[in-house]
């Protein structure tokens, strides 16, 4: 970092403080806010985004408590549309509950949507006691698809969106049988002769193993 401040590359700080951000840096983090301006940098405009999406608590509360001389810090908060959605897409709880307690972010039902496809019932247990937005049938089709019965059995109990026959689909494409088992005891769905055939086969495969 010392050379670069030396031979003084503005591209290379822009990235510098990107990827020490993503990595959760945060001495590296003060040490390039101090020996460079970011003011009127677009491609920082996504430090709050990236320390959101990368679970970085701690970066995301020096950035908001501090008032660095010379930076635009603060202006970097209006930028950031995602921080929360995409902290609870990739499992943070921690961070989702301090944006949320700070009231500096808000979401939209993408967190709930996200979070159930990436197969955090944590948070969208917490999203569900603690924000309003709720989910789209995309957070049960979604979790159908990447075999994540148990989110799938709460989104069913808990909420009101339901699913698509997209989750039969997403679930016998990926193999998964217990989900296909449960979605067809549970919904009435009308499935395509596609989709039908990949229920068969994926049955069949589950007996044959079994045998």
């Amino acid at each position: 970092m010392q050379y670069l401040h030396q031979q003084n590359i503005a591209s290379q700080y822009t990235e510098a403080l990107l990827v020490a951000v993503r990595a959760g840096h945060l001495d590296a983090m003060k040490w390039l806010l101090q020996h460079y301006s970011y003011r009127g940098e677009i491609a920082i405009d996504s430090v709050i985004d990236e320390a959101a999406k990368n679970g970085h608590l701690e970066i995301l509360q020096f950035l908001q408590y501090s008032d660095h001389p010379g930076q635009a810090v603060n202006a970097w908060w209006p930028q950031s549309r995602d921080a929360m959605n995409l902290a609870a897409a990739n499992g943070h709880l921690s961070v989702v509950e301090w944006l949320h307690t700070t009231g500096s972010q808000s979401c939209s039902t993408r967190a709930m949507d996200e979070a159930a496809a990436n197969g955090h019932l944590d948070v969208v247990k917490w999203l569900y006691d603690h924000r309003l937005e709720g989910c789209t049938t995309k957070a049960m089709d979604e979790a159908a698809r990447y075999g994540h019965l148990i989110v799938v059995q709460w989104l069913h109990d808990n909420t009101t969106a339901g699913c698509t026959i997209q989750a039969m689909q997403h679930a016998a494409v990926n193999g998964h049988v217990a989900v296909m088992m449960w979605l067809s005891q549970n919904f009435k769905l009308d499935c395509t002769p596609e989709t039908f055939e990949l229920v068969v086969a994926q049955s069949h495969s589950l007996c044959t193993l079994d045998s």
